[in-house]
């Protein structure tokens, strides 16, 4: 009666399963008494769990560190860890030990990670592994997952199915018929089949029910536009006994979005360097000369899942985002703007959010500045968040993948440690004209901090007479003083006056002829500030200082009470005004500072 009962319950939840095609799960279905196990005595040695009520065992323990036996490789410091806590999970420490070590994390810095799982036979388990985590002392730390208890308990394999069959019965749950071709045997214990349109494999395995282990077949099928049920890409266990479905999984878990980002509009999508394109890069000269190149591409609206190929095996199955998503946080990313301590996302900080289901349309405005309103910042948050799921895709085909350590949320039972998916913060608080990235070991989210650049002021003494030294002269900035000006206002030039004595470092005695023009005064004996102070008083409405060394420089000081404009012009320059105005050759200039729009590091791709 038993039997027939839980049957029923199986067929009812396949019935529910082939309509609603959203996933199914036979073990999910089925109660499970919690184990008195769960009450041993080593839960009462500081051992701190999180269990699973349905099956009643533990699906994490965390304990105070346990060394293991001296000399011990790691593989096996891990293993006697394991049949230490064997009883947790219903087994003895023999079975413990026979636990098939799948692989084992170790990157010769943070953590080391033994995955085990079981087989019988040669077939695996399917899903069930139990991973231990030791420091490189190889003391526990703790425990994930858990192992089947039943496995000691399984008499001769009972296959009665083929793989063919069970292929067969995953197109029928996708709608789809095909031929299929046998394609043999293939590593993992696959077998293999070509159909019209896509791909599909099949292996054995065994299936946990309660009590006892379910001998199945696992199903991968993989369907492009071409199939008669369209693209589509599905797991399913099916009972190797009586066909029965036990597990359903879709490995499309994702929607494409739309990103106005600046980004090649061909098909790989590789991020542009900026609004400026390609512009500038490389270099026109290598040199630091001041170059900028003018941001004058327009972005575009790129809809895709991710930045993998086509052909990689990742393509359908890592998305940058779920279905469904309305911010700028996903497996590989949480892009937020950090504009208020403490630092990390907090109340004051905010995501780039969707412009419509699927879409992150935002439109940042180069002649802006960035931090100009709120739709600047998410224009450039959906730039930041495109840019380092884009690179971390780009970076895990060239062999970055979880192993190795890279940033994710959930590392997919590939290896290495979850939970770190990157902090990706614009606009940071903490700085400017930089950027820094804090890497700890894997299982800790990194951390980027992207700043604000200040724009590259405009300083120009524009000379309009004499002609042979007419043009625009580089200049250097005062930090006292007007900040951004254009003098003289309201005519195109004004005279330009040597004033009297030369240094400017007491009052001027030719002050008639300085007022309303704008005086020439030497560098050299006091302050900058001093300098501008005695032109301001005797009328000038503005200073150019004449630098004493090669090259210009910034004036430094402060004086609240100076209003007049003031820039530093070259030695070379200086001395041409000098010898102009002392030969008796009027010099008319003009003095123009303007601030500029600021560079967002955010929205840039040479980010850290």
């Amino acid at each position: 009666m038993r039997k027939i009962v839980l049957a029923a319950l199986l067929c009812a939840a396949c019935s529910r399963a082939r309509t609603e095609r959203g996933g199914f799960d036979a073990l999910a279905v089925v109660p499970v008494a919690k184990a008195p196990l769960l009450r041993s005595p080593l839960l009462r040695t500081g051992v701190r769990q999180h269990q699973d009520e349905r099956m009643g065992l533990p699906t994490f323990l965390q304990a105070a560190p346990r060394q293991a036996g001296p000399n011990l490789r790691p593989a096996d410091a891990a293993r006697e860890h394991l049949a230490a806590f064997a009883p947790l999970y219903g087994m003895t420490s023999d079975q413990a030990m026979a636990a098939d070590l799948r692989e084992l994390h170790d990157t010769s810095r943070g953590a080391l990670i033994a995955r085990f799982g079981q087989s019988i036979g040669g077939v695996p388990i399917f899903r069930d592994e139990l991973r231990v985590v030791m420091d490189r002392q190889q003391r526990v730390v703790a425990l994930s997952g858990y192992l089947a208890r039943e496995a000691g308990r399984v008499g001769a394999p009972a296959f009665a199915r083929s793989a063919r069959e069970s292929v067969v019965s995953g197109l029928a749950e996708l709608g789809a018929s095909s031929r299929m071709d046998d394609l043999g045997p293939r590593e993992g214990g696959y077998f293999a089949y070509a159909l019209d349109g896509g791909a599909a494999r099949a292996k054995r395995v065994y299936f946990h029910l309660p009590g006892r282990l379910e001998p199945a077949w696992y199903v991968e099928v993989t369907l492009d536009r071409r199939s008669s049920a369209g693209a589509a890409a599905h797991s399913f266990v099916f009972s190797a006994t009586d066909g029965r479905l036990l597990f359903d999984h879709d490995l499309v878990a994702r929607d494409s979005f739309t990103y106005r980002v600046w980004a090649d509009p061909g098909p790989l999508h590789q991020p542009f360097p900026g609004p400026q394109g390609r512009g500038g890069s490389p270099h026109p000269t290598g040199i630091p000369d001041g170059f900028q190149a003018p941001l004058n591409v327009a972005p575009t609206d790129i809809a895709l899942q991710n930045a993998f190929s086509t052909t990689s095996p990742r393509a359908a199955t890592d998305p940058w985002l779920p279905a469904g998503a309305t911010e700028t946080v996903g497996n590989n990313a949480d892009a937020y703007v950090d504009l208020v301590a403490p630092d990390g996302f907090s109340a004051g900080d905010f995501r780039a959010s969707v412009t419509a289901p699927g879409a992150f349309k935002h439109t940042y405005d180069v002649t802006l500045q960035p931090d100009a309103n709120t739709e600047q910042r998410m224009g450039s948050l959906q730039q930041l968040f495109y840019d380092v799921n884009f690179f971390h895709d780009w970076y895990y085909e060239s062999g970055f993948d979880e192993a190795s350590g890279n940033a994710q949320q959930d590392n997919f039972g590939r290896g290495g440690l979850g939970g770190d998916s990157l902090r990706a913060e614009g606009q940071d608080f903490s700085g400017r004209d930089n950027s820094n990235m804090s890497t700890p070991a894997d299982g800790a989210p990194a951390r980027m901090q992207m700043f604000i650049f200040n724009a590259n002021p405009l300083l120009i003494v524009e000379v309009t007479a004499p002609a042979d030294i007419k043009g625009n002269h580089d200049a250097g900035p005062a930090q006292f003083g007007p900040q951004s000006f254009d003098v003289p206002v309201g005519a195109a030039d004004a005279p330009l006056v040597a004033s009297v004595p030369a240094d400017g470092c007491s009052a001027l005695t030719n002050a008639a002829d300085s007022s309303g023009k704008i005086a020439l005064i030497d560098r050299g004996t006091c302050t900058f500030a001093s300098k501008v102070r005695a032109a301001q008083t005797a009328g000038a409405i503005g200073v150019v200082i004449a630098n004493n060394i090669p090259g210009i420089a910034t004036m430094g000081g402060t004086d609240p009470t100076i209003t007049i404009p003031s820039l530093l012009v070259s030695l070379a320059d200086g001395n041409a005004f000098h010898q102009k105005l002392a030969g008796g050759t009027p010099v008319t200039v003009r003095l123009q500072r303007t601030t500029g729009v600021d560079r967002d590091g955010t929205i840039d791709n040479q980010i850290v």
